[in-house]
């Protein structure tokens, strides 16, 4: 499956590809072990996933606060193009990542550069990675509770769409282009089970007692 996300912000609903990703997982398995955990995460900088409810007017809700908190037109000095790279940290991860990979000259890479400060400082805020229990072979989510994909770039065109199942867990790849070119990033999760669903339940009692406990002291000591 493949996703066109339009340029901008926005908020996509991927619950039913990692669903499937999780259901073929098991399919493969021979062990009956239907439990386990999920990570989620977002490989590439402008992007992020989050979990929270999907609903139409909801989504413009959050572009429109997303775009108040880091409005695209502010001024940012990552978006200071003639001044990069500012360091020889930054000229060296543009060598490895651009230039001794034969994609162009330095020139090359600052001229389809994006300013996109704003993106970064966005993904940042909402977060680039998701834990999910898995229980049962299903998604232990609310029940308004999707996993939202969120592309943040202004000007770029994300396509979203699951690759393949690999020993781990999946892989799903996000294409991203960017002017003429295109860059190809990775949206990635793992599944791994747990020794025992139970034991994993138990320690999460142990520690929310534990937190009881502290918070009772507090409160004994603040009253003293």
């Amino acid at each position: 499956m493949v996703e066109d996300t339009p340029p901008g912000i926005s908020i996509h609903d991927i619950t039913p590809q990692v669903r499937s990703c999780v259901a073929k997982h098991f399919a493969n398995r021979r062990s009956h072990q239907r439990d386990g955990v999920v990570h989620l995460i977002s490989r590439h900088t402008t992007t992020a996933v989050t979990i929270n409810e999907d609903e139409a007017l909801l989504r413009k809700d959050i572009a429109k606060f997303l775009q108040h908190m880091a409005p695209p037109d502010a001024e940012y000095k990552h978006n200071q193009l003639e001044l990069r790279p500012a360091s020889e940290k930054d000229r060296a991860a543009i060598e490895r990542n651009w230039m001794s990979q034969g994609k162009g000259t330095l020139e090359e890479f600052m001229a389809q550069e994006p300013k996109n400060a704003h993106s970064h400082l966005l993904a940042i805020t909402i977060g680039q990675s998701e834990t999910i229990p898995v229980a049962g072979g299903e998604l232990a989510l609310g029940q308004w509770q999707p996993l939202g994909y969120a592309s943040l770039p202004d000007r770029v065109w994300t396509y979203l769409g699951l690759e393949r199942q690999v020993a781990a867990g999946l892989v799903i790849r996000s294409r991203v282009r960017l002017g003429s070119g295109w860059k190809l990033f990775v949206l990635g999760a793992t599944l791994s089970p747990y020794q025992s669903m139970q034991s994993s339940l138990h320690l999460f009692s142990e520690i929310t007692s534990l937190i009881s406990y502290g918070l009772r002291l507090f409160h004994v000591a603040s009253n003293k």
